[in-house]
C-alpha cells in the first residue's frame, strides 16, 4: 500500500477540528465583551445611585427639615438625570416608617429613601439602593 502524503479525508478532518476550536474562541470573546459592557453599565449606575444617596445624606446633615417634610414622605420624586452620567436616569422614593415605640413612633420622624437607577442601553435593568433616615441620628 502507498502511504505517501495525506489523504483528503485527513485534511478535511483537521480543517474541521481547527474550525471548531476557532469558533469556540470567537464565541468566548464575544460573550466576554458583552459581559464587560453589562458590568460597566451596572458600575456606572451604582456610582450614580451612591452619588444621589450621598446628596441625601448631606441634605439630612445640612437641612433635615427638608428631608422629613410631609410633602416628600410616601411620594416619588420625578425621574431625573445627571449630566455626569449621560444615558442614566434615577428616581427617589420616600417611604414613611412608623413603629409602636421609639423614635419612629411619631409620624414623620423616620423615612426610607430608595434610589432607583436605570439606563438607556438596557431599560429592563435597574439598580436600587435604600437607606433609612431618622431625625435623631
Amino acid at each position: 500500500m502507498n502511504n505517501k502524503g495525506q489523504s483528503i479525508i485527513e485534511v478535511v478532518f483537521s480543517l474541521g477540528a481547527a474550525a471548531l476550536v476557532l469558533m469556540g474562541a470567537v464565541v468566548l470573546i464575544i460573550n466576554s465583551l458583552g459581559s464587560r459592557s453589562k458590568v460597566f453599565d451596572h458600575r456606572k449606575a451604582s456610582q450614580l445611585a451612591e452619588s444621589v444617596m450621598e446628596d441625601l445624606v448631606a441634605m439630612k446633615a445640612n437641612d433635615p427639615g427638608t428631608l422629613f417634610s410631609s410633602s416628600w414622605q410616601d411620594t416619588q420624586l420625578a425621574v431625573q438625570s445627571n449630566s455626569d452620567f449621560p444615558g442614566y436616569t434615577y428616581s427617589i422614593d420616600f417611604i414613611s416608617q412608623t413603629s409602636s415605640s421609639g423614635v419612629c413612633a411619631t409620624a414623620g420622624n423616620c423615612v426610607t429613601a430608595v434610589v432607583t437607577v436605570s439606563w438607556t442601553n438596557d431599560v429592563a435593568r435597574t439598580v436600587s439602593y435604600d437607606k433609612f433616615f431618622s431625625k435623631t441620628r
